[in-house]
C-alpha cells in the first residue's frame, strides 16, 4: 500500500501587504464567488530494491500507478479576511499496472476504481495549511480499496503548495533563502515529521505573460509513521512553484512540480512525480 506523501510548510500565518513590483509576495485576496480550476496529476514508480554499497538502490520496476483529476475551487464566502472554499473533484482517473501490462491497462474513473466514490466528491475548508491534515475524514469511507488509499494520500498535496505560498514572508526577495526548522505534523492516520527545509526564492520569470516569483524547496530526511505500521516510511522531496506577482491570480499557485524519493521497506523504493497547474482564462 503506497502511502508516502510530502506535506511541507503546513502552517498558516498572517502576512502584511507586499509590493509586487520589487518581487515581494502578497497574499491572494479571495472574492466570494471566485472560481479557480486546477489540473492535478501524480505518478508513482514502485521498484524492487537492494542494498548497494551501503545504500538502498532501485532495481526492477514493479508497478506504475497514477491519478489525474480536474479540480474546481469555489469561494463560498469571505469573513474577516478568511475565505471559505469548496473543492470539487471532476473527471478523475486512476491507472495502475505492472510495467509489461501498463500500455494495455485502461485509465478508469475514480467512481469506478473506488467503490462508492461519488462523481461529485468535494469538501469545504478555510485554510490550506489546516485542512491538509484533516482530509482523511472526507476519504474515510473509501479507504478500504487500494485505489481509494492511493488517491487519498496523493491528493493531500493539493493543499501543500498553497500552504507554503501563504507562509512566504513579504520581505523575501529574489536570491534569498529561508531555512525552516524540522516540524512534526499530526495527520489523520499517523505523524509526518518534516525535515529541515531550504526555501529558495530563485528568480522572477514571465509565464504565459504573467510575472511570477519562482521558488524552489528542498526537504530531505522526512519520516511518516502510520498508526498501523511498525516501521516509518522515509522520504526526501523537492518542489518548484510559480507564483504570480500581480493580476487576478496574485499570490496563488500558477504551477507546482514535486518529486519525491520514498523508502517504504528494505526491499521497496518509490519514485514519485506530481504537478498542479492553474487553468487560467
Amino acid at each position: 500500500m503506497r502511502r508516502a506523501l510530502a506535506v511541507g510548510g503546513l502552517f498558516f500565518s498572517s502576512l502584511g501587504a507586499a509590493r509586487a513590483a520589487d518581487g515581494g509576495i502578497a497574499r491572494h485576496s479571495y472574492r466570494k464567488g471566485e472560481t479557480l480550476r486546477y489540473y492535478f496529476e501524480d505518478t508513482d514508480y514502485v521498484y524492487d530494491a537492494k542494498p548497494e554499497a551501503g545504500l538502498l538502490r532501485p532495481k526492477t520496476l514493479r508497478s506504475i500507478s497514477g491519478v489525474r483529476v480536474n479540480l474546481r475551487i469555489r469561494v463560498v464566502g469571505v469573513s474577516s479576511g478568511t475565505a471559505r472554499r469548496r473543492i470539487e473533484f471532476s473527471d478523475g482517473l486512476y491507472r495502475s499496472a505492472a510495467p509489461k501490462k501498463y500500455n494495455q491497462a485502461p485509465s478508469i474513473s475514480l467512481s469506478s476504481a473506488i467503490p462508492g466514490f461519488p462523481s461529485d466528491f468535494g469538501y469545504e475548508y478555510d485554510s490550506d495549511g489546516k485542512i491538509v491534515n484533516r482530509t482523511g475524514a472526507f476519504f474515510a469511507p473509501y479507504l478500504s480499496s487500494e485505489a481509494g488509499t492511493f488517491v487519498f494520500y496523493k491528493t493531500m498535496d493539493i493543499h501543500t503548495f498553497q500552504s507554503i505560498i501563504d507562509d512566504i514572508s513579504s520581505a523575501q526577495r529574489p536570491g534569498d533563502i529561508v531555512i525552516k526548522p524540522p516540524k512534526k505534523i499530526p495527520l489523520d492516520f499517523g505523524v509526518f515529521r518534516n525535515g529541515s527545509s531550504v526555501q529558495t526564492y530563485d528568480r522572477v520569470d514571465i509565464v504565459d505573460g504573467i510575472r511570477c516569483a519562482v521558488f524552489k524547496v528542498a526537504t530531505p530526511g522526512n519520516t511518516f509513521k502510520d498508526k498501523n505500521s511498525k516501521a516509518p516510511i522515509r522520504t526526501d522531496y523537492q518542489l518548484t512553484m510559480f507564483v504570480p506577482l500581480e493580476g487576478e491570480y496574485r499570490g496563488l499557485l500558477l504551477r507546482g512540480d514535486l518529486q519525491e524519493s520514498i523508502f517504504e521497506k528494505r526491499d521497496s523504493y518509490v519514485l514519485r512525480q506530481l504537478s498542479m497547474t492553474l487553468r487560467t482564462k
